[in-house]
């Protein structure tokens, strides 16, 4: 909004611009009037100056021109003038004191009598001294009478300019008598000075009048420097184009005035457009600033639209989160009930007394369990365990005969369940064991019907029930399902009948079981992948079962955030240690020696692996103790896959080169957490990895714990001495 506003302002100030230049040429405009008026009134003033100082000039010329006419015309006349210290001026008459002096006569004064030598100055001259003085007082004539000077004391004498002037009367010895001639002047002697004096003084008006002719034409060049000369035109025409050419040129004067008012104007007009092309270049800048506003606005709207989204998309995750939440947290109550109940369930399969189990059965039937428990040699059990699931087949087949025939008694004389008589509420578990007899070769044979000799003692050992144990890493191993496909009734027949036949029997039924196994178990959980079946190689234990924790050693101290290596070997170790893809320093353990590595950090998707051998600088047949460090958690596992022996480039089952294996090895804290311990030369395939992707099996014998607690390595554990 505040760059449209800027946009607004700046069409507004060129707006602005354009009615001050309309301002300014109607300001020229009227100026230019305004000059040519001023221009007309002063042409008209000055030719009205001009045609007065004309009339001024023809006036002042008027008494030269009437003396040269009387000089003019009194050159053909002879003149006998009388000098002009003898010329005595009466009054108005001027007298000749030689005339009178030759003839010895007193001087006569006659108003009436006119003197040939008497001079009219008035008339002369024809003085005027107002009219003369106000033109010019150099025009003064200098025989005109002075008002400060009496014509009774003046008289006429000779000047330095050889014209004649008026002089005190004292000059020449008294009063002048008037003689009644114009002026009052009496002429006596002489009179040619006089006249020379006026001829001179004629010349001289003629000098000035030509002075003042030169004058005029000077003036006139001034005014009318153009004037037609010689041409034959009237004289107002030749006034007007005289008068023409001085409104030219004054008009030349105002038109160079008017052209650098104009140039002025040019330059304001320049300077307008220089800020008007400065303003839109600002309206312009202001534009690409407010396109980049717009563009800013508009991606920070984009942004807002994404934020807006990813906060959409956030509260949607949330609230489904928080719906996953409460699902889990529901499904974690149910799971915490299942776990309570299968704890209870545990605990009572594991307390020994016969008990219904709950499944889904219907009201009426349910499925009794009746545990039976033996104490057996851990080796036997691993050899026996096929026999011990065929045995407790049968034993179930057999019991459910004898329940059906409790229920339903046939023969007489039997002990069932409904005899109230003897109070006997079921055949007791030591009668029915008595019906199955000792075999010779571990099979067991059957009496005649319900006597004969008794064997219990014989079915505890094979009869036992082998429960399936958790790994570690959500890994698990599942008892193997052995199904016989023969009838049942065929098989209680051969029981009863023919001890051979049904231990015959037995033997196909298992050796059927082992060969399912060893053709399609591996295959099925690892195909294409590993070489199967390996030479000399035992098969792997059972899948999807958790990890048995053994007590074949005990267990080691381990110190927090440590790994602790033991040696318990009567030879030295030596180890190669890789962090993540970077070797580290080799170390070395002395036969009976301990070292404690604090636990290093490895780049994120690896971890720590010690590669530990029998022989300095051979690291290709190593033990790995792998290890790696995760937000607290410490998880381990030991590996015996490329210490194993070879035939053919195949793996096999010799673990003569894996280093403290002969006497066994153990990894794990000092408690609360899975301590993994493979027996002396012990194919344990259940507690350290031994096959090549360890069979893509869904149990793998690795665990994690609480870095606080630390981690101990035993090597030759059998011979830590207590």
């Amino acid at each position: 909004m505040q760059a449209r506003a800027n946009g607004g302002g700046e069409c507004e100030d060129t707006q602005d611009l354009a009615s001050t230049r309309a301002q300014l040429l109607r300001e020229l405009t009227a100026q230019k009037k305004m000059v040519l008026d001023s221009e007309q009134q002063l042409q008209y003033e000055e030719d009205f100056q001009t045609h007065g100082l004309f009339e001024d000039l023809e006036k002042s010329l008027d008494p030269a021109r009437r003396i040269m006419e009387m000089l003019d015309s009194s050159d053909g006349q002879t003149r006998n003038f009388a000098p002009l210290n003898q010329v005595k001026i009466v009054g108005n008459t001027v007298h000749n004191a030689a005339v009178d002096k030759d003839s010895q006569q007193p001087p006569t004064e006659s108003k009436n009598m006119s003197h040939p030598m008497s001079v009219d100055l008035d008339v002369l001259f024809a003085c005027e001294l107002d009219t003369a003085a106000e033109l010019e007082p150099s025009l003064t004539p200098k025989f005109c009478p002075v008002a400060s000077v009496s014509t009774a004391d003046t008289t006429l004498y000779d000047d330095e300019t050889g014209g004649a002037s008026l002089i005190n009367d004292e000059l020449i010895g008294g009063p002048v008598a008037d003689t009644g001639l114009p002026f009052g002047m009496h002429v006596d002697t002489y009179a040619e000075d006089t006249i020379k004096s006026l001829l001179r003084e004629r010349d001289s008006w003629k000098a000035g009048a030509e002075k003042h002719s030169k004058a005029y034409e000077d003036l006139e060049r001034r005014v009318y420097r153009n004037a037609i000369v010689g041409a034959d035109l009237p004289t107002d025409i030749i006034g007007r184009l005289n008068l023409l050419e001085s409104a030219t040129d004054h008009y030349r004067v105002k038109n160079r005035t008017l052209r650098e008012s104009l140039s002025v104007a040019e330059n304001k007009i320049v300077a307008l457009q220089n800020e008007i092309a400065g303003q839109k270049n600002r309206l312009k800048g202001a534009g690409k600033k407010v396109r980049n506003a717009k563009d800013a606005a508009g991606k920070q709207e984009e942004k807002a639209k994404a934020a807006t989204h990813h906060q959409q998309l956030r509260t949607t995750s949330e609230r489904r989160m928080k719906q996953e939440r409460n699902e889990a947290v529901a499904e974690a109550q149910s799971l915490k009930k299942l776990c309570k109940d299968l704890q209870a369930d545990l605990e009572v399969e594991r307390s020994g007394r016969p008990h219904l189990r709950k499944g889904n059965t219907t009201s009426d039937t349910t499925t009794a369990v009746i545990p039976i428990e033996l104490s057996i040699y851990r080796g036997d059990f691993l050899k026996l365990s096929n026999d011990l699931d065929a045995n407790q087949f049968t034993i179930t087949e057999q019991m459910q005969r004898w329940y059906e025939d409790c229920v339903n008694p046939q023969v007489v004389g039997a002990n069932y369940a409904s005899n109230q008589e003897e109070g006997v509420v079921a055949v007791k578990l030591n009668k029915l064991y008595a019906d199955l007899v000792e075999l010779v070769d571990g099979h067991q044979e059957a009496g005649a019907e319900h006597d004969g000799p008794r064997s219990k003692h014989t079915l505890e050992p094979i009869c036992l029930a082998a429960t399936a144990t958790r790994h570690g890493h959500h890994h698990f191993h599942q008892p193997r399902g052995i199904h016989l496909t023969r009838g049942v009734d065929d098989v209680i027949d051969s029981i009863k009948n023919k001890t051979d036949e049904v231990a015959d029997k037995i033997s196909d039924a298992v050796d059927s079981v082992l060969a399912r196994v060893e053709s399609w178990v591996i295959p099925a959980t690892c195909p294409w992948k590993i070489h199967w079946p390996l030479p000399d190689t035992p098969m792997p234990t059972v899948d999807n079962v958790d990890i048995p924790q053994l007590s074949l050693f005990p267990r080691p101290d381990s110190t927090s955030n440590t790994l602790t290596i033991y040696n318990f070997c009567d030879y030295d170790l030596f180890f190669e240690p890789h962090v993540g893809n970077t070797l580290a320093e080799i170390g070395h353990i002395p036969a009976g020696g301990k070292l404690d590595r604090p636990f290093e950090s490895a780049p994120e998707g690896s971890g720590i692996n010690l590669k530990v051998s029998k022989t300095e600088g051979d690291y290709s047949k190593p033990v790995q103790i792998e290890y790696a460090v995760s937000a607290g958690t410490v998880w381990y596992d030991i590996s015996l896959i490329d210490c194993l022996g070879r035939t053919d480039g195949m793996r096999n089952g010799d673990t003569t080169a894996c280093a403290g294996h002969e006497a066994g090895l153990q990894m794990g804290p000092a408690k609360d957490a899975l301590s993994f311990q493979c027996g002396a030369g012990a194919w344990c395939d259940d507690q350290a990895y031994l096959y090549e992707e360890n069979l893509c099996k869904k149990s793998n014998p690795n665990s994690a714990c609480s870095a606080d607690k630390g981690m101990a390595v035993e090597f030759c554990a059998s011979n830590r001495k207590l």
